[in-house]
């Protein structure tokens, strides 16, 4: 197993009194095998230890990104029990329910999470299927989530606010640009939408999100341009009736 020389190693410096860095090495062998964390000695490690709100949040993020989301809820409430004023379990929380389809627990987990950490570290998903044009890792965070919780639910300045504040924090932020865009078109501001889709592009050029965004977005101008022509000239072309 992969995993286990790193446990090994976590086990060495533990015994030597070096905590920080057997969690590194702790970490490293849960994110390849987090069953590894289950056996019945490292668990009574965990209960005792003050890293132990980190193992749990490590465990939380494995499960979660292999598709286990019954498990990596169970890690984040643990992590959570044993440190309520930390943000990165709330994060897990959220992200979760978000994938559940639960927006207001999801919401009030985002909300909770940036109250104690305003810059969390982003989450890499796997965006998949018509959203992808080859499947890629889109960096999202807690902030571009409740941006699309505002979207879903039709609070389209909400979402505005969400997403440019989060461009504001992070200039390179790909999801924010996407949501921002579609959160423009909804508000009939397509030349904002189609410089927000633009940039999206520009920083995650696999993410079709955005294309189809874009597309729309120029749609829309079109077609206002040559009503706003179709009306010009046809005023123009009206006899003079004196």
């Amino acid at each position: 197993m992969l995993a286990s020389p790193y446990m090994a190693l976590g086990w060495i410096y533990y015994k030597h009194r070096n905590p920080d860095l057997a969690i590194e090495y702790f970490l490293k062998a849960i994110s390849l095998d987090p069953d590894i964390a289950l056996m019945p000695k490292f668990v009574e490690l965990i209960k005792k230890e003050r890293f132990g709100w980190q193992v749990y949040n490590s465990l939380g993020w494995t499960y979660f990104h292999n598709g286990n989301t019954y498990k990596a809820n169970i890690m984040f409430k643990k992590s959570l029990n044993l440190q309520p004023n930390r943000s990165e379990a709330r994060k897990g929380l959220g992200y979760i329910n978000f994938q559940a389809g639960n927006f207001r627990e999801s919401e009030q987990m985002f909300k909770k999470c940036l109250a104690i950490n305003s810059s969390p570290n982003p989450v890499f998903e796997l965006i998949t299927g018509k959203n992808a044009i080859s499947p890629f890792k889109l960096p999202t965070t807690p902030r571009t989530k409740l941006g699309r919780i505002h979207l879903i639910n039709g609070n389209n300045q909400k979402a505005i606010s969400q997403f440019s504040e989060e461009i504001k924090l992070h200039p390179d932020q790909p999801d924010a640009y996407d949501g921002l865009g579609w959160a423009y078109l909804a508000e009939n501001r397509e030349l904002e939408a189609r410089n927000a889709f633009k940039m999206a592009i520009r920083l995650a050029p696999l993410n079709n999100s955005a294309r189809k965004g874009l597309n729309k977005a120029k749609e829309v101008i079109i077609n206002k341009r040559l009503i706003e022509k179709t009306v010009s000239t046809g005023t123009l072309s009206q006899p003079n009736k004196n």
